[in-house]
């Protein structure tokens, strides 16, 4: 028997899951590469009933599974039949894949299966043309005359429109692709399932009951409960107007997981161990969020914006994940709940994190070494220089002796090297950066969903490469008020908007933008203070204090301008009639944030872009 590492990856996966921009279909494509490792193992025993296989890890859109082949098995052919098999997959069929196999060790495998996958993504389609070439009793008939079958999907825009379905747009029933009708009836069907099986969270009949509903449409998700009489609902009413047919989409990746992974996970039990930490921290904050909706163990207890109760028979949540798997995360929640997920997010994971004071693990250059025939004590005779004496025999004795030295050496490698697989890895604290992206929600979701990573990314370049890991945790966010800023540079517009006067000097510019980037803790302070800016502070002055900052000259002679404007808005927080309304944050706190330095010039800019969204 022969074991080999068979690595199976889905590639170019925005294809797949950002090909649209229906809400179900999206979200079944996430969840339907969910199922990869069951797939795979499936296609395995399919190939032989009885062959072993395990599963060594899985991510968000990557498995790697060991298996064990006779002498007479090859590993080409076993690669051949998962390829076919998920090719020929009703649901994974629409997504492309790459499939290779290494064995040896398991931390040399692992590089040669990233360079086979890499190297195979490379020469292969980045689309799959499953669906596109239906046959003829693959295509539904119209029910009456009214169902016009229209020559291509009018979702993905793409594909021939062969399946009726419901409610794709405008409650009516339309012509869609074959691979758009089952990615989102997977979306669908799936919805409360993911969160029943991966974070345990279910809503009792004690509240909901039948009535819980997965939401059609981003609208759903973003728009306030209305009365009957067309006003706001109750708990609607205290959130700024600005708000309703708002989304927030919350993006997070993890910082230099790769490396770490390379690193630490030397062997399988180590590969397993980080999987358990990191998808540990993920569910962690998914429950945390889950919770904050409803939390079963207190049945009258449930956060009323959370959910969409505009149709009194049904309750829709509004929560989303369009990612989920391996480092990565995507979620789509209401634009009032944006930055409370995002400061949930990273205090969750800060608080079940252990303290950066941790043991050292035991890594492979540690570990005791068998000796070669040369090395150790030697068992030949050396003369007073210390110098082997070739030509001199061995007695019997030093050899026996010798033997017994070196199966001690090697007993103690062994206990060493188990004791090291069973070692808990050193993972010490992990950090992360994220992008949030506050939008309409009939804005193109395909564009939204790149700012989001871009916005990531951008926190990535501002985290600094040495220091504890809590000093890395980062976030970038956008406020887009319209369309026409989806379709610009990101980079340009966050330019224009930054609080110092326009320089050429690109070094500076970067610098500058390295600076709008928040730290994690910075969350939970904007949380506190905006809200309470918002009521004391007028409005016009911070707009007014941001165009001075943006356009004074070299000479700084807006500076009295600014001070004028500046210690008028401050008299007007510190006025008598205001004082009872100060709360436990201290309004001597929030002006400080707000002094005129240059280390603190961005939270007025903060203070403007968020002054409706931190609520």
């Amino acid at each position: 028997m022969a074991d080999i590492y068979l690595r199976v990856e889905a590639v170019n996966i925005g294809n797949v899951i950002g090909d649209t921009e229906d809400l179900s279909t999206i979200r079944g494509s996430g969840l339907m590469i969910l199922d990869l490792e069951a797939r795979v193992r499936s296609a395995i025993q399919g190939w032989r009933r009885d062959i072993a296989s395990e599963p060594i890890t899985s991510g968000a859109s990557q498995t790697v599974v060991r298996v064990s082949l006779s002498q007479t098995e090859s590993a080409d052919a076993l690669v051949e039949h998962v390829s076919e098999s998920l090719r020929c997959d009703g649901l994974l069929g629409f997504a492309t894949f790459v499939v290779d196999h290494a064995n040896g060790d398991y931390d040399d495998a692992r590089e040669a299966l990233l360079a086979k996958n890499r190297w195979r993504q490379l020469q292969q389609s980045r689309v799959s043309i499953a669906g596109a070439f239906p046959a003829a009793e693959e295509r539904d008939a119209p029910e009456n005359a009214e169902q016009q079958r229209t020559p291509w999907c009018p979702v993905d825009m793409v594909r021939p429109a062969v399946r009726l379905v419901d409610n794709v747009r405008n409650d009516e029933k339309r012509f869609v692709s074959d691979s758009v009708a089952k990615r989102r009836a997977y979306g669908f069907s799936e919805k409360q399932a993911f969160y029943r099986r991966t974070a345990q969270w279910t809503p009792t009949a004690q509240i909901i009951g039948d009535r819980l509903r997965a939401a059609w449409h981003f609208q759903q998700i973003a728009e306030f409960d209305r009365e009957s009489d067309g006003r706001p609902a109750k708990d609607y009413r205290l959130l700024p107007a600005n708000l309703n047919g708002k989304i927030a989409i919350f993006y997070v990746d993890g910082n230099q997981f790769g490396k770490k992974q390379m690193k630490l996970c030397v062997n399988e039990a180590r590969q397993r161990q980080w999987d358990e930490r990191v998808q540990g921290e993920k569910l962690a904050a998914l429950r945390s969020i889950l919770l904050q909706m409803w939390d079963p163990a207190i049945p009258e207890q449930l956060g009323p914006t959370w959910w969409n109760q505009s149709n009194r028979d049904e309750w829709r949540f509004r929560f989303e994940t369009l990612l989920w798997g391996g480092d990565e995360l995507m979620w789509v929640v209401p634009a009032w709940q944006g930055w409370n997920v995002a400061n949930s997010f990273f205090e969750t994971v800060r608080r079940i994190q252990p303290s950066e004071a941790s043991t050292s693990p035991i890594r492979p250059e540690n570990l005791p070494r068998r000796s070669s025939p040369d090395s150790g004590r030697s068992p030949f005779p050396t003369g007073k220089s210390g110098i082997r004496n070739l030509d001199a025999k061995p007695s019997k004795a030093q050899i026996e002796k010798a033997r017994r030295e070196q199966e001690a050496l090697e007993a103690r490698a062994r206990e060493a090297e188990a004791a090291a697989a069973n070692q808990p890895a050193d993972i010490g604290r992990l950090s992360y950066s994220a992008g949030l992206v506050f939008c309409h929600a009939e804005a193109p979701i395909q564009r939204v969903w790149q700012l989001t990573k871009e916005l990531a990314d951008e926190a990535k370049q501002a985290t600094p490469s040495d220091g504890r890991e809590d000093d890395k945790n980062r976030i970038a966010y956008a406020v887009l008020e319209s369309f026409d800023q989806i379709g610009q540079s990101m980079k340009a517009a966050r330019v224009r908007h930054l609080p110092f006067p326009p320089v050429d000097d690109r070094a500076i510019l970067q610098a500058r933008i390295r600076r709008s980037v928040l730290h994690a803790d910075q969350l939970a302070e904007l949380q506190l203070s905006i809200p309470w800016m918002r009521s004391h502070f007028p409005r016009g002055a911070v707009y007014k204090l941001l165009d001075i900052l943006r356009y004074e000259d070299a000479a700084g002679t807006a500076d009295s301008e600014f001070s004028r404007w500046y210690e008028r808005a401050v008299r007007e927080i510190q006025s008598p009639d205001k004082a009872n309304m100060l709360d436990d944050y201290g309004h001597q706190a929030v002006i400080a944030k707000l002094a005129l330095s240059e280390t603190h010039r961005m939270n007025w800019l903060h203070l403007a872009e968020l002054w409706d969204y931190v609520v």
